[in-house]
């Protein structure tokens, strides 16, 4: 979607998904470098922010990746 459709789709109840977001913060850039060298993964790691609705939501389900959630506000 198109930057300026974000408070639209937002306000229709449509999670926002930014990427990548560790190359613009010290402390997520620290996070990542620990992660690869704490496992040893030689891999890419990417990193996203959402920012989603309030009592929005969506079934658990399986994806074909590896995925690592810290959520820093909301239930």
């Amino acid at each position: 979607a198109d930057p300026s459709q974000s408070s639209a789709l937002y306000n229709a109840g449509a999670s926002l998904c930014f990427g990548p977001v560790d190359s613009r913060h010290p402390m997520l850039i620290a996070f990542v470098e620990d992660v690869l060298k704490r496992t040893g993964f030689d891999g890419e790691v990417d990193t996203t922010a959402y920012l989603t609705p309030p009592h929005s939501g969506g079934d658990m389900h399986f994806g074909c990746q590896h995925v690592f959630f810290c959520q820093v506000s909301g239930k």
